[in-house]
């Protein structure tokens, strides 16, 4: 085997790699990428989850994102996927955790539309019945 010959088959070793890399890059950006809409949602519901873990260890309603317990293996972001913080209020048994969307305003259409989601819960505490 000669030199040039090795070169070229260095060469084409290199660009292969570099394909195979970019390649994987790409595919890896694409598998892992979630719509803004589907992110905000799915946190959304994590926070739910998470409030009603709070209330059943602490009987009582959190304040704001006060020690909400993590729920391991998911995404425990207290913010929407444009990174604006969520609005959380509570509201008799109800939490209503709200998005203002990509503009961070109230109303709006398509990624600037408002997304609300409302989970109810109890608050019991030990030898005592349902307690708000």
């Amino acid at each position: 085997m000669t030199i040039r010959s090795s070169y070229r088959l260095l060469k084409c070793c290199y660009v292969a790699g570099l394909v195979t890399a970019l390649v994987f890059a790409i595919a890896t950006f694409l598998i892992d990428w979630v719509p803004p809409l589907e992110l905000t949602q799915a946190r959304q519901a994590v926070i739910a989850e998470r409030v009603i873990l709070f209330v059943k260890e602490r009987g009582r309603v959190p304040e704001a994102h006060e020690g909400l317990p993590p729920v391991y293996g998911k995404d425990n972001s207290t913010s929407d996927a444009w990174g604006n913080p969520f609005q959380v209020v509570f509201s008799g048994d109800n939490v209503v955790i709200t998005s203002f969307g990509a503009d961070g305003a109230l109303g709006g259409i398509n990624e600037n539309k408002d997304l609300s989601l409302t989970r109810s819960f109890e608050v019991i505490q030990r030898g005592q019945g349902k307690r708000r």
